[in-house]
């Protein structure tokens, strides 16, 4: 997967659908579709724009019991499973200590609060990524 430091992404809807679709032991985009309950071609959509369906990655996560925290950021108990240049580390110096302080945050809150917390994020990110 290419390095999401090109477009200046902080976060990057192809990795999060590869995240899921390793996750739920899918392959295409039209079986993450029936478990998002949505169009096949919605999730093309969502890929191309970078666009971040909060509520249904939220929802699918809770229903199926997946760690949201590695489907959204590809961090996994405080490990990175990714490069760091697809978190763009280097276009944002800052991030990997906020990372670190928001993962030792994050196991402080319980479930209600997380799900709470990265709707707030992902809304936040969605904005501003659309300005």
């Amino acid at each position: 997967m290419k390095p999401c430091q090109e477009k200046n992404e902080i976060i990057n809807m192809a990795s999060i659908i590869l995240r899921l679709k390793t996750a739920l032991e899918i392959h295409t985009n039209a079986e993450l579709a029936k478990h998002l309950d949505v169009l096949p071609k919605i999730v093309s959509v969502w890929k191309s724009r970078n666009t971040i369906p909060t509520e249904k990655i939220i929802g699918v996560c809770l229903d199926k019991g997946l760690d949201l925290q590695y489907i959204l950021t590809g961090l996994k108990n405080g490990e990175l499973s990714q490069s760091p240049q697809e978190l763009s580390s280097s276009t944002f110096p800052e991030l990997g200590s906020i990372i670190k302080e928001l993962n030792m945050l994050w196991t402080t809150l319980d479930q209600s609060e997380r799900y709470e917390l990265a709707s707030k994020i992902l809304k936040t990110a969605s904005a501003f990524q659309n300005r």
